[in-house]
């Protein structure tokens, strides 16, 4: 589902962010990729969203380069930022533009997973809080059901039991042929999830395991 060969990728000619990086995730799952601030897991994502280019090395998800964004290629891959800005419209019309985006977006199951929320959408989404943003915008990506979905810290801005809804809801709803990809520093409250763990350093990948928890 997605193979990184020799990728090499720097924002400063003579300060490279990533060196030769290698790795290969065949399967669906949840995998939980850590590192310090400043390791690049927000430049990974972007590179395997297709949203920055390597300068040298492969980068292909769901067997196509991100870089080229296929029409059909975006349909099936979502990036959900860390911060949240919604526009200045209602819950109702935000979704009959962008759904019709996602041949597999389920209604029913967006319905489902604000109910779990307990959100209460009314007037403009620009108006809600950051949280409530947040799950809105988490609803909407799960509702999806995209074979590869990139999520930049998914729990920053919610509360502690919203943290915990969030867990609830990936093990009933996330379907069984998605890849989600969770760049955190929330191991404590998210790491029961991973079905794997992956951690890069200055530019390396330290490791590439399946979490103890899984086996």
């Amino acid at each position: 589902m997605i193979q990184l060969q020799n990728l090499y990728f720097r924002y400063h000619p003579k300060r490279p962010l990533f060196e030769g990086l290698h790795f290969q995730i065949d399967k669906p799952g949840i995998i939980g990729l850590l590192g310090s601030n400043g390791a690049g897991k927000t430049t990974l994502l972007h590179l395997l969203a297709g949203l920055r280019f390597p300068w040298a090395g492969t980068c292909t998800v769901l067997g196509a380069e991100p870089r080229n964004r296929q029409l059909s290629w975006q349909q099936q891959v979502l990036f959900v930022p860390e911060t949240i800005e919604m526009p200045a419209r209602t819950l109702q019309r935000w979704l009959a533009e962008l759904a019709p985006f996602y041949p597999r977006f389920d209604q029913r199951l967006f319905d489902a997973i604000v109910k779990e929320f307990e959100l209460e959408v009314s007037g403009k989404l620009s108006e809600l809080s950051f949280g409530q943003q947040k799950k809105v915008m988490l609803a909407f990506a799960l509702a999806t059901q995209v074979k590869v979905l990139l999520l930049d810290e998914p729990s920053n801005g919610l509360d502690i039991f919203s943290k915990s809804q969030l867990r609830r809801i990936w093990t009933r709803h996330l379907p069984d042929d998605t890849l989600v990809v969770i760049s955190t520093h929330q191991v404590r409250e998210l790491g029961a999830q991973f079905d794997q763990v992956m951690m890069i350093d200055q530019g390396k990948l330290l490791f590439h395991q399946f979490s103890m928890i899984s086996l």
